[in-house]
This record gives C-alpha cells, sequence and structure tokens, in this order.
C-alpha cells in the first residue's frame, strides 16, 4: 500500500497529529500584525510542544507574522532537533532513499528555513547573545549555511560580543564547528569570540561541565593553532583536572575524544582522566566506550585502570544496540593499541555479520583491519565471508586504500577468500592502478603473495607502475623490498625494478635463488614459502596467523636489518658510501649484531697483524739488498769516505 502513496503523502503518515495549531484562535493578532505579550508566550509555548516535522513547518508558515527574535532563534533550534528525529523514524521504516529524504527537504524543511532565516533578518537588531548562539547551534546541526543570515549573525555578534556568557560561547562554537563552509565574516567571528572565551575563564563559577566539554570539542573541529587558542586550550584542561569528579561520563569521554583529535599528548593527565574513567565503568555506554578508546588510540597512549581489559564486559552486553560506527571505533582502537581481546572480538565475530549490510564500507574494511591487526582469526569465520560479500556488491565505490586494507587484513589472520573475490579484486586494482601509493601496491603484492594467489596481470602491472614511479622520484627501500620479495615469492623476478632501484641509489637485497630468469618466467610456487613471508609496513611489526608465533616469520624487521647492516660493511670495504646503520630493535639483534661486528673486528686486526708482518720483511729485504751492493762498489772502487756530522757552534 506504501508503494502507491506519494512521498509527501507517507510523510505525513509517519507523523500524524492530532494537535490543533495556532490558526484556530490567532485570527485577531494575524490581523493587527504584532504580537502581544500573552501570544508570543503561548507562540513560545506550542512550538517547545510540536512533536512532529509537519507540525513544527505548519506552524512556522502560518505564524510567521507574529514571530519575534526569540520565537524565530527557538524555531530553528527545535526544526534541528526535529530533523534528526525524522530521519530516524525514516529508517526505521525502511525508506532511507535519497529520494524520500530529498522530498522531505524540500517539502518541509527547506521553506521553513527561507521563513526563519527572513525572520532573523527582519529582528536581527532585536536579537540578543542567546538567540545569536542558539541560531549558530541549529543552522550547524542542520549543516546547511545561508550567506545573508550569517552575515547579519556575525555582525550581531561582534555588537553584543561582550554579553555573551560561557553557555553562549559554547552553543555558537558547536553550531560554526559543524559547519563545513565558513565563509570569512564567520572566521572573524571565530576569532574573536574565542578571545572572549578565554577571558571568561576567570570566571570560574559561571562555566558548566558541558560547556567545558561543548568547547574542547569544538576547537578539535575548528582547530587550536596559534598561541590564543593553545592558551584556552590549556585553560580547559587545567579546568576539568580541577573539577574532574563533577564531570559526567558523556562529558569526560567527549574530552578524551578531543584530545585525540588535537593529537595533545598529556599522558599524566589522560592517565588520571582514564583511571576516573575506570572508576565508573559501569555508567559507559556504546558512544562513551567509541570516544574513549578511539581517543586513547590516536595519541597511542594506552589508557589506565585496567580500562582496555574490563570495557569488554560492560560493551558487550550493550553490543547490539550500538552504532555500526560506534563498534568500528571500539575495534580501531583495539587494533591500534596491540591489545588483543578474546571477548570482544568473538562477540563482534558472532553479532556483526547479520548487520554487516547497514556498516558503511569505510566502516567494513575498519572492521576487517581490526582483525588484521591483531592477527586474530575468530573461530566463525563468518564475518569474513560476509564482508566479502559486501565488498562485492559495493565494488565499484571501493578505493585503493580500502583495497589494501581488505586483502592485507585477509593476508594477517590468513584467511583464504574465495577465489571471485581475489579476481574481482585484482581486475578492480588494475583499473585504478594509477591511484595507487607506491606503499599500497606493495602491500597489496604481499597480500597475494602471502595468500597464495598468482595473478600474472595484476603483479606485471603492479611492478611496471613502481618502475615509472621510480624515475620521477626515489621510493624508501622497504617499499621496494616489499614488491621485490613478493614477486619472488609468487614466481616473478622483477630485474628491471631491480636495476631501476640500484639506478636511484636504493641497493635491493636479493637471494641467489631467480636471479638469472625474466620476469615473464614462472617458477613453482612454494607453499611454505609464501606462508613465511610478512610485509615491511609502516608499523614495523610483524603479523601472524592463527596458532603461529613471531618466531616463525622469516621476512621480519630484524632480519631487514642485518640484512643492511651487511650491506653497509661490504660498501665501507669496497670505499663506497654506506647508507646509515638502523638502531637495534630487540635483544636478538643486538646480540647477532654483536657478534657480527666482533668477528668482524677481529678479522681487521689479524689483516692488519699480517701487514706488519710484510711490512716488516719488505724493510728486510731492502736493507740486505742495499749492503749487498754497497759491499760491491766497495770492491771495485775502494772504500767509502762517509760524510761526518758538522759540529755544533
Amino acid at each position: 500500500m506504501s508503494l502507491l502513496l506519494s512521498p509527501g503523502d507517507l510523510i505525513h503518515a509517519l507523523y500524524q497529529s492530532d494537535q490543533p495549531t495556532l490558526a484556530d484562535f490567532a485570527e485577531a493578532d494575524l490581523s493587527s500584525g504584532s504580537a502581544s505579550p500573552i501570544y508570543a508566550k503561548e507562540l513560545s509555548n506550542r512550538i517547545k510542544a510540536a512533536d512532529s516535522l509537519p507540525q513544527l513547518c505548519d506552524l512556522i508558515q502560518l505564524e510567521a507574522p507574529h514571530f519575534t527574535h526569540k520565537s524565530a532563534s527557538h524555531a530553528l533550534h527545535k526544526l534541528s532537533i526535529l530533523c534528526h528525529a525524522y530521519f530516524t523514524q525514516l529508517h526505521s521504516a525502511n525508506l532511507t532513499s535519497r529520494e524520500a529524504q530529498q522530498a522531505a527537504w524540500i517539502e518541509y524543511v527547506e521553506p521553513a528555513l527561507q521563513t526563519l532565516g527572513q525572520l532573523l533578518i527582519r529582528h536581527m537588531a532585536e536579537c540578543d547573545p542567546w538567540a545569536v548562539a542558539i541560531s549558530f547551534w541549529g543552522y550547524g546541526n542542520l549543516q546547511c549555511s545561508d550567506e545573508a543570515v550569517f552575515a547579519a549573525l556575525c555582525e550581531r555578534g561582534l555588537q553584543i560580543m561582550q554579553e555573551f556568557t560561557p553557555h553562549d560561547c559554547a552553543s555558537a562554537l558547536v553550531g560554526i564547528a559543524r559547519l563545513r563552509v565558513r565563509p570569512r565574516c564567520q572566521r572573524e567571528f571565530v576569532d574573536v569570540l574565542l578571545n572572549h572565551t578565554h577571558d571568561l575563564l576567570s570566571r570560574v563559577q559561571s562555566w558548566r561541565t558541558r560547556e567545558i566539554a561543548n568547547i574542547l570539542w569544538a576547537l578539535s573541529r575548528i582547530g587550536a593553532a596559534g598561541p590564543s587558542r593553545r592558551a584556552l586550550l590549556e585553560g580547559l584542561l587545567e579546568m576539568t583536572m580541577w573539577r574532574l569528579p563533577e564531570f559526567r561520563m558523556m562529558e569526560i569521554c567527549v574530552i578524551v575524544y578531543s584530545c585525540g583529535r588535537l593529537q595533545l599528548r598529556l599522558p599524566l593527565q589522560l592517565a588520571r582522566i582514564t583511571e576516573h574513567i575506570a572508576a565508573r565503568m559501569s555508567e559507559m555506554n556504546p558512544t562513551d566506550a567509541a570516544h574513549v578508546v578511539w581517543g586513547c588510540a590516536k595519541l597511542g597512549i594506552q589508557p589506565g585502570g585496567d580500562l582496555l581489559e574490563r570495557l569488554p564486559e560492560v560493551l558487550v552486553k550493550q553490543l547490539m544496540a550500538a552504532k555500526p560506527q560506534e563498534i568500528c571505533n571500539v575495534l580501531y582502537g583495539y587494533g591500534s593499541l596491540r591489545y588483543e581481546h578474546p571477548l570482544l572480538l568473538e562477540s563482534v565475530a558472532r553479532v556483526c555479520p547479520q548487520r554487516l549490510q547497514d556498516f558503511s564500507t569505510q566502516d567494513v574494511c575498519l572492521v576487517i583491519w581490526s582483525y588484521g591487526m591483531l592477527g586474530y582469526y575468530p573461530e566463525s569465520s563468518e564475518l569474513f565471508h560476509t564482508a566479502c560479500r559486501v565488498l562485492l556488491q559495493r565494488s565499484n565505490r571501493l578505493i585503493p586504500l580500502q583495497l589494501t586494507m581488505a586483502a592485507k587484513s585477509f593476508a594477517r589472520v590468513m584467511y583464504q577468500p574465495e577465489p571471485e573475490f581475489m579476481q574481482q579484486l585484482s581486475q578492480l586494482a588494475i583499473q585504478k592502478l594509477h591511484q595507487f601509493s607506491p606503499l599500497e601496491l606493495s602491500q597489496l603484492l604481499w597480500a597475494y603473495a602471502r595468500l597464495g594467489y598468482r595473478d600474472v596481470q595484476l603483479f606485471e602491472a603492479a611492478v611496471a607502475t613502481v618502475i615509472q614511479t621510480l624515475s620521477t622520484r626515489r621510493l624508501p627501500k622497504t617499499t621496494i623490498d616489499t614488491v621485490v620479495r613478493a614477486c619472488e615469492m609468487v614466481g616473478f623476478w622483477p630485474q628491471l625494478l631491480v636495476d631501476a632501484a640500484e639506478m636511484r641509489g636504493v641497493i635491493v637485497k636479493t637471494t641467489k635463488q631467480n636471479q638469472s630468469a625474466d620476469m615473464e618466467q614462472l617458477l613453482p610456487l612454494l607453499p611454505d614459502a609464501v606462508s613465511s613471508l610478512d610485509p615491511v609496513d609502516e608499523s614495523g611489526g610483524t603479523s601472524n596467523g592463527p596458532g603461529q608465533s613471531a618466531a616463525v616469520e622469516v621476512w621480519d624487521p630484524e632480519l631487514l636489518q642485518q640484512q643492511q647492516l651487511q650491506q653497509q660493511l661490504d660498501l665501507q670495504h669496497q670505499h663506497r658510501p654506506a647508507p646509515p646503520a638502523l638502531t637495534a630493535k630487540s635483544l636478538q639483534w643486538q646480540r647477532i649484531s654483536g657478534s657480527f661486528v666482533q668477528q668482524q673486528q677481529e678479522a681487521h686486526q689479524q689483516q692488519h697483524q699480517h701487514d706488519d708482518r710484510q711490512q716488516r720483511h719488505d724493510t728486510s729485504s731492502s736493507l740486505s739488498l742495499q749492503q749487498h751492493h754497497h759491499q760491491q762498489q766497495q770492491q771495485h772502487s775502494g772504500p767509502v769516505q762517509l760524510l761526518r756530522p758538522p759540529s755544533r757552534l
């Protein structure tokens, strides 16, 4: 039946309300052209009582002549809230198509916004700080802008800036932070507003914890560069530490999230904050958990109070109600911090397959990436099967980074996707090869090599792209080493790539096997050798399959360092400039490198002693020849008269 209804009728059916509007009893005020105080108060109450988007929009259109500056700003604030509820109900009714949303926006939201914008400009001279701040908040929550209204709001805000309270500053900054495009007048207004907010820090008693958290969140969006913004940031954090017990859980988690976005590394302060959060673990919801774990992961700081260990016990119970982005942010945090928690990972692997269609493409890749970073293979592989199906359905929207993340993550956990998925992945990679970075290409080839998939066209095209890139700029040695090693393990020998790298001054460490082979010659693939391959990635870590340990890995950073040190010593012996030595990363490598250097020193000492003996032997032989020559001269010409040394004066 719903298919026969127009989008407008369908929206009316969703938000049908029996409450009357003010048009039934406002004819007298309409004729007078101005609203009495009693009528203005009644109008404000009806705006507050509106519980559906059509009801509020009808109220705005019918009662627009009687709106004051307070009514207009209040209606804009209410409109932004009801729009969020409207799209939530559309989602629950399975009407989230772009056509349905566009129809609702054109029929209800856009006319109401135009009317409210005209009302705000008409009454701008009467607007107080609350009206200006709440108008910015409403436009930001709707994520739409009106240049004429914004110019008038900024001009009025600069005139009454000294009357802004901390609450007004927080509301205005949050609304501005949500807008993606900020005109010049708005940027000037933001600078003045932030300076005024810094001046208000001296009024400690007028600040509430919500305002501190909101301004920190806004700074994380707008940016905290510059002395004045940095001073405001430090003042807010100092106030946070001083009033930490007063914060609600949501507010303190938003502060951790904001520190992560700002890349503000404060280990001692964050340790105290996370310990405070861990002590109130029972109050957390999925949103709070996502904010805390994501913020700590962005800073690379382990939260205090055993937060990561205890959090899954609370989060698993609420996993079905969590949003996809919240689940992804939590998994990203555990993966980035390399903290493996089987309870969380198994619960996500059990719950998410049924909901994976609701995840965005980026969220799907992040879920797989998190398991890959931890090298964790769940008991049920249904999550990976479903992820492959979802990615195949959205193959046209995949970008190179997502292709690389998916393939590399499957290779890290040693999950074997269906051949159809790998073939489709290869075709997409070849089509978008010009969009790949050299690092993404190297990781993609490594994933194919580790999983045992040998795609001739992909490897040849990727190597040709890397060679073309080398002709314009120099690439990191680890990237080239990974490409060469991956090609070698699947039966290729990229001699042209090795030559091009050496012309750029990059010495590729190669094995004796396949040095005389050509690129087109295929050698038999060794599965056991492929399973021992591991990439040289940007994280500097190694990954293991299920049930494997790091000791069985052959292609690891420590072995690469040993090979590079050997190259350095060889180049020094040949009087060539050597690359700088890398720093040892483990005790095992220190023992290997120490014994190797000691052996080299002993060899040099023995060579030096041999050279000394040879030199002394040559000297004695020269002296004996000279004496024999003098004796022959004495026999033919008589005694030789020696010169006396000059006497001292």
